[in-house]
């Protein structure tokens, strides 16, 4: 939009409906490269008058009224000189119109600060907007969580459901394993595994799997024999422990137990021990062939030591 556009509709406007009215016109540019150019020729009688007229202009947003007397008024111009002064200003500075004298520099400065308080107007009244949405929302959110309502739960589907049978049937079942199962540990687990498992019915298959596990060289030490629940819940009831028996269920042997690794390697020491005396026999008989003339103490040694020995025997 043309300056000259934009002057003549803030003229149109009312002084009191234009934006920055006399309330917050405290201030307004002043340029004195420009000043100074256009006021060179003044004295410093109408340099103030000057002045005073434009304060009065930017303060008010509004051309300087028709009337000389309140000119003087304005300019504080009380004698002939300081009056004169005035005189001097308007008539070089202002044009007089249908609402008073009109400052073309000043009418242009009006614009620019009226579209510039508008701009932070409505960018003012946007983020207000903003702000007073998102504390409404908020608002609103912690009034829903204050007061919830009620929500229908979803129903969980399940797999597999657990069947509803005798409670006294299921008790004598599961107290029979109970009592033959050598490890009590953990029976409220165990309880709910074993309806988990559906082993209601088959107890007696149960029991002979059971037996047949105990006479496994695993669950020949306690530590080792696993809990009721995890038992169950591995399904070991419905395996046989028979290939159990003879490799770890992946065609490799077993490994040796504590005991049984404690009697092999005593019997190699032992059997070492036996290797190493009757070498030292052998030698001494390399060295004295008849090693029973030099001493029945000597044949006693060398008789108890290779009849100690089997292998020699």
């Amino acid at each position: 939009m043309a300056l000259d556009e934009r002057l003549r509709r803030f003229q149109a406007t009312p002084p009191a409906c234009r934006v920055g009215g006399a309330v917050s016109n405290s201030w307004y540019a002043r340029y004195p490269g420009d000043y100074g150019r256009d006021t060179a020729h003044l004295s410093m009688i109408e340099h103030g008058a000057y002045g005073l007229l434009l304060d009065h202009y930017y303060s008010t947003a509004a051309p300087l009224p028709a009337d000389v007397a309140a000119l003087y008024r304005i300019c504080r111009a009380f004698d002939q000189s300081e009056r004169e002064a005035v005189d001097c200003v308007v008539s070089q500075f202002f044009d007089l119109r249908d609402d008073g004298y009109h400052n073309v520099r000043a009418d242009m400065e009006l614009v620019k600060r009226n579209e510039h308080h508008k701009r932070l107007s409505t960018g003012a009244r946007k983020t207000n907007e903003k702000r007073w949405n998102r504390l409404a929302t908020r608002s609103a959110t912690r009034s829903a969580l204050a007061s919830p309502q009620p929500q229908p739960y979803p129903q969980k589907e399940t797999s597999k459901s657990v069947p509803a049978a005798n409670p006294a049937a299921d008790t004598r079942e599961f107290d029979a394993f109970w009592e033959a199962y050598p490890k009590k540990l953990g029976k409220a687990e165990a309880r709910k595994a074993w309806v988990q498992q559906f082993c209601d019915g088959h107890l007696g298959e149960i029991l002979a799997s059971l037996e047949a596990w105990k006479t496994t060289e695993q669950w020949s030490e306690p530590e080792f024999i696993p809990f009721p629940a995890t038992w169950l819940n591995k399904g070991r009831h419905k395996e046989t422990p028979a290939m159990e028996e003879r490799s770890n269920g992946n065609g490799r042997a077993k490994p040796e137990s504590f005991d049984e690794k404690r009697r092999r390697e005593s019997a190699a020491a032992i059997s070492k021990m036996h290797n190493r005396a009757v070498s030292v026999v052998h030698q001494v008989d390399r060295h004295l062939p008849d090693a029973s003339s030099n001493g029945d103490a000597d044949g006693d040694l060398r008789g108890s030591i290779v009849r100690s020995n089997p292998r020699t025997n």
